[in-house]
């Protein structure tokens, strides 16, 4: 009876184990420890984009991020930042907190400064937006730059590139500069416009840059860029080596990113979605289409045809003004498929 009750003690012991390395999202992460008895998350079966490892910078010390907005933006962009940073409160479901630097409350506390330019920097430099790949350890008070600008280079056209800087600010590193990333795409330096080439915009991270190992690409993670920014027209920066692959272009964090920064900040990721597949639905649903993969989407009928216009214009050549008595028009109708 001793005998069993000292062996059932390891099994415990296993089970325990097993059940404490399971993630409030179901997510499996395996723990092992080493020979100093230190242990690593070695595997995580769902994919999570790519954080920060480079030792030179550091998560921000709590979930309140704090920023300021510096001179050179209109009302319109101002609002388009704080659009997108709502947006990523929303997607990680308020695990973190952009909040505006109070000069008096928040004296002498690590911020972003936003503005359209860095004055330390040449500014033959600045062709991009940019910042550091999460707090910069050496600022201690002082505000970190963050460089954020419209026009050629720039990063205010649409939320999903101002999302994508401020997701970099976050601890998020680029997806497509993984150490891994020629399995994944293959980048074609030959096709950058002349003003980029030497800002090296597709820099490969070496391993101790980033945390990336046993964990999938991300191919919609916010951090990707799309195919063809910053190359020449007609070309693209890089191609897709996986064709079934898309790069993901909604102003949304993808399910990866979401997880990467609630992992970064110490928040359970059971909240996170995939802004993809909820659109796939949405689509799917309004486009009506069946459930069955094998079964064929009804066509339908275009709502007009060339038929229709040329001999709407007979009848209206006859008697101008308004269509003749013989021709009956046919309703403007929207269909989900409509064949012209």
């Amino acid at each position: 009876m001793i005998l069993r009750a000292k062996m059932l003690v390891p099994c415990l012991v296993l089970i325990l184990l097993t059940i404490s390395v399971l993630s409030c999202n179901g997510t499996l992460f395996t723990k092992f420890a080493d020979e100093h008895g230190n242990s690593t998350n070695t595997t995580l079966i769902e994919p999570r984009s790519a954080l920060n490892r480079d030792k030179s910078y550091g998560r921000w010390p709590s979930s309140r991020i704090l920023y300021k907005i510096g001179n050179g933006y209109t009302p319109f962009q101002r609002t388009s930042i704080r659009e997108a940073m709502t947006q990523i409160q929303t997607d990680v479901s308020n695990c973190i907190r952009f909040t505006e630097f109070d000069t008096q409350a928040d004296k002498g506390e690590d911020f972003i400064n936003i503005a359209p330019s860095d004055v330390t920097l040449p500014k033959a430099d600045q062709v991009t937006c940019f910042t550091a790949p999460g707090r910069d350890l050496t600022k201690n008070g002082r505000g970190q730059s963050l460089v954020m600008f419209s026009g050629p280079g720039g990063c205010m056209d649409n939320k999903r590139d101002i999302m994508k800087i401020l997701a970099n600010v976050l601890g998020l590193r680029n997806e497509f500069s993984r150490p891994d990333r020629d399995n994944f795409i293959l980048v074609q330096p030959q096709n950058f416009r002349a003003e980029f080439r030497n800002a090296d915009l597709y820099r490969k991270y070496q391993p101790s840059e980033v945390e990336y190992q046993n964990f999938q690409f991300d191919y919609q993670s916010i951090t990707m860029y799309s195919m063809d920014r910053f190359a020449i027209p007609g070309t693209v920066a890089y191609h897709l080596i996986n064709p079934g692959s898309f790069i993901g272009n909604l102003p949304r964090l993808s399910k990866g990113d979401c997880q990467g920064l609630s992992a970064h900040y110490g928040c359970t990721a059971s909240f996170c979605s995939d802004a993809y597949e909820e659109q796939n639905a949405i689509l799917q649903e309004k486009a009506m289409v069946p459930k069955d993969p094998h079964k064929k989407i009804p066509m339908h009928p275009a709502s007009w045809n060339l038929a229709d216009l040329e001999h709407w214009a007979k009848e209206l050549n006859k008697k101008p003004g308004r269509p003749g008595k013989g021709f009956s028009r046919r309703p403007f109708l929207i269909r989900p498929i409509a064949i012209l």
